[in-house]
């Protein structure tokens, strides 16, 4: 049986563990200008930590808040309803968690081709 000489270096490539993203890069690119934001991740997922946790004070000081909030809209929202603000910020940063372990990738891409206008969002 020949043995391939490129094998250890194929299940070293399907088997590499991919880097955690740290950044979303929001990349706007005009005919006149080109700008670049780097906005870090934890910031989006401190700031989830910090909503659940004003939701969970809100919701021991006044219970119910959210039933009448949402209570005229009760026909166009009704799984919205079953969820309290806490629980939907927490799924929130879950799927935050789960998108940084993905690595560097490109999730957004708009491109106007008569205004020549391009916008990215990528995780790096």
């Amino acid at each position: 049986m020949i043995k391939n000489p490129d094998q250890p270096r194929l299940r070293s490539m399907l088997t590499k563990k991919k880097s955690r993203s740290f950044f979303l890069l929001v990349r706007v690119q005009t005919p006149s200008a080109r700008f670049c934001f780097p906005v870090p991740l934890y910031l989006f997922s401190l700031t989830l930590e910090l909503m659940s946790d004003f939701f969970l004070v809100i919701d021991h000081l006044c219970p119910g808040w959210f039933d009448r909030l949402i209570s005229h809209k009760k026909n166009h929202c009704k799984k919205v309803s079953n969820l309290k603000p806490t629980q939907m910020l927490t799924l929130a940063q879950q799927l935050l968690s789960e998108l940084r372990h993905y690595g560097r990738w490109r999730m957004v891409e708009v491109e106007v081709p008569a205004k020549k206008t391009r916008v990215y969002l990528d995780f790096f």
